[in-house]
């Protein structure tokens, strides 16, 4: 529970034995899977951390709010597709 209302986030913790139920469900959306970094993924996680503080900063415009570009109609229609086509894949779950 927050302040904000009723939290839908359970992490790391044995939570089973807190129900009466037999049969629990859990959301595919839910399911965190953890496994080692590769080398290159590591190296790759290190460079940017090391560099975090060295990028630019978004810059704030009028009100306060970060300013912002509006995509082109030809990148916008590209990444519609890109999304149309995960769209339509089905998962095994």
């Amino acid at each position: 529970m927050t302040p904000m209302g009723i939290r839908d986030y359970i992490a790391l913790i044995k939570w089973v034995n807190y129900t009466p139920d037999k049969v629990v469900t859990i959301p595919k959306d839910k399911i965190m899977t953890i496994t080692m970094a590769s080398g290159d993924m590591s190296r790759s996680y290190l460079n940017m951390a090391n560099d975090y503080d060295k990028l630019d900063q978004p810059k704030k415009g009028r009100g306060g709010f970060f300013e912002r570009e509006q995509l082109s109609d030809e990148d916008n229609e590209m990444l519609n597709e890109i999304f149309r086509d995960k769209a339509t894949k089905r998962t095994l779950h």
